[in-house]
């Protein structure tokens, strides 16, 4: 679950970059294209004013594109802000923005043959998202786009004889065409990137889990330990939680090494694991070194957990091996609740004392801190 997390905000993060990228780009298109019309509308009147027509040039170059560019991108800013949106949405939205300002420009400002092929940048600029859907529905798009658009490059007078005007639609062809190929290649490359990225980043989660873990027992061991009792110190100054604390230790487990042999004591270690690990959460149980255990709650109740380690402490002492069939190995336990002011130190402490008192009292039993 948290790697999944930790991927998803890394994905949120690198397409939320380039939402906003792709958005700012759009909209200094749109008012460079404006600007540019606005100036040539004033360059026309000057040469040539009987001949031009003031209120079609007005409406065909300036206020329908420019009507149709700000609206899109007036529509996708409110869009990219909502928290309700999903990713992938905002992905399709702000790449249908830039399209349309690059259709625009391919439909209403072909002035040059170039222009007819804007919708091209579009393809390939939004390829950065990965998603073959999107690059679908642009380049079903772009086909009534560039038809359009060669249309009325062809009824422009300025654009040159008939058959200079096919070879260019052709070649526009063309042109969009490979664009499409190339496009798709860097969609694919781009989603097999991630998925290296993905798997490099499992297998250094995986290292690192390696670390957190003691090879003998497979519990946590005393690094995931400090990292969980610090995380939960904290999360207690912010929240309202009952965290415990148990401190388990084996009895006379040193008789045990000197009598039978470390490897014999290695299989006594390694059965208060498997008895901890199924009756708590993995990520509540710690070898915190030795024949010394901790269970970790961040949030629960005394009642409960005495019923839990009294369940382990009885399981424990009812373990039969094979090198000592006729003897029981037991353990003692102190349990400490936090209280206000305790670092980890202080609280392991506590937890420390209650246990010191159990092994003085006979051993085989549990004892809860009485925080003053």
């Amino acid at each position: 679950m948290e790697l999944e997390r930790s991927f998803s905000l890394y994905r949120e993060s690198f397409y939320s970059r380039w939402q906003k990228n792709i958005l700012n780009l759009s909209i200094i298109v749109a008012f460079v294209v404006l600007g540019i019309e606005i100036f040539t509308f004033h360059s026309l009147l000057s040469v040539a004013e009987k001949e031009f027509r003031k209120f079609t040039y007005i409406c065909a170059r300036i206020v329908i594109p420019s009507g149709i560019n700000f609206g899109t991108i007036l529509v996708t800013s409110f869009i990219l802000k909502s928290r309700k949106v999903k990713t992938e949405r905002k992905n399709f939205m702000v790449s249908f923005c830039f399209f349309m300002v690059c259709s625009v420009l391919s439909v209403f400002h072909n002035y040059f043959q170039i222009l007819l092929l804007s919708t091209c940048i579009s393809l390939l600029l939004c390829s950065i998202f990965g998603d073959t859907r999107i690059l679908k529905i642009q380049v079903h798009l772009i086909i009534p786009i560039f038809f359009i658009a060669s249309i009325t490059f062809w009824c422009d007078k300025l654009t040159g004889i008939p058959i200079y005007k096919i070879l260019t639609i052709i070649c526009a062809i063309a042109f969009i065409s490979f664009t499409y190929v190339f496009a798709r290649a860097v969609v694919i490359s781009q989603k097999d990137q991630l998925k290296y990225i993905r798997k490099i980043y499992e297998r250094q989660n995986e290292l690192v889990e390696e670390l957190r873990i003691d090879p003998l027992t497979k519990l946590c061991n005393r690094m995931a330990f400090n990292e969980t009792i610090s995380r939960i110190i904290n999360l207690k100054k912010d929240s309202d939680i009952s965290p415990f604390i148990v401190m388990m230790d084996i009895d006379f487990f040193k008789k045990v090494n000197d009598r039978y042999g470390h490897i014999c004591g290695d299989e006594v270690l390694v059965s208060l694991a498997n008895i901890m690990r199924s009756n708590v959460s993995t990520r509540k149980a710690f070898r915190f070194g030795g024949e010394e255990f901790i269970l970790l709650f961040e949030d629960d109740n005394q009642e409960r957990i005495v019923k839990i380690v009294e369940k382990i402490r009885q399981e424990f002492s009812e373990k039969v091996y094979d090198f000592a069939p006729d003897e029981s190995f037991t353990i003692s336990a102190g349990i400490s609740a936090w209280k206000e002011g305790f670092d980890d130190k202080k609280w392991i402490e506590w937890a420390d004392k209650a246990l010191y008192f159990a092994k003085e009292n006979g051993r085989d039993q549990i004892k809860i801190a009485e925080l003053k």
